[in-house]
């Protein structure tokens, strides 16, 4: 199964060797040292742009190419860190347990019995599937959010099947929604 790719260490307290285990991370499409030389490629360019038109007595151009840099690299750490997260799901233990992490710290963990676990998968028809949800005595928890639409169905059906493996009686269920342009009047329909 392919889930998104950071490498990032489950909290000490989650079992090791479980039957089940897997770690969901956001996408990122550059790893530390590409956004070092995205960074430096950028600088540079920007130096090698407006150095000569600085030396040209258009030094405000110099002045407002770095401010623009700057801005430009501060917002993609800040959407760098933002991505510093990770979901942790476990199935050990006649337990299975969610643990979300931000920047190393646990912000949650849930933990709901195997026994009565339902795996529910949202579709859209136009969208794919949009969420993941396991259900247990009135209990609800969404897992698999930084998932893409495609990668979620085969989270759903591996959790599915080791529940099963587990002594438990797995049940996914499938959600539909409705079609956007079931919604819409028939003469709006192309």
């Amino acid at each position: 199964m392919y889930v998104s790719a950071t490498s990032v260490d489950p909290p000490s307290f989650v079992e090791q060797d479980a039957p089940f285990r897997v770690i969901v991370t956001p996408y990122r499409a550059l790893s530390g040292p590409q956004y070092i030389a995205l960074a430096s490629l950028c600088v540079t360019l920007t130096l090698a742009l407006q150095i000569p038109l600085a030396r040209a007595g258009a030094w405000p151009c110099l002045v407002f190419g770095l401010g623009e840099t700057t801005l430009l690299l501060g917002a993609i750490w800040l959407h760098r860190r933002s991505q510093d997260r990770s979901e942790t799901i476990t199935l050990a233990g006649g337990s299975l347990q969610v643990v979300r992490c931000y920047r190393g710290q646990v912000l949650d963990s849930r933990r709901l019995p195997v026994f009565g676990l339902h795996v529910i998968r949202t579709d859209d028809p136009d969208y794919g599937c949009q969420a993941i949800a396991v259900e247990s005595r009135g209990r609800r928890i969404e897992i698999g959010r930084d998932l893409s639409p495609d990668e979620r169905p085969s989270l759903a059906q591996a959790l599915t099947d080791a529940v099963g493996d587990a002594g438990g009686s797995p049940r996914l269920r499938i959600e539909t929604r409705r079609s956007l342009l079931e919604h819409l009047s028939p003469g709006e329909a192309r």
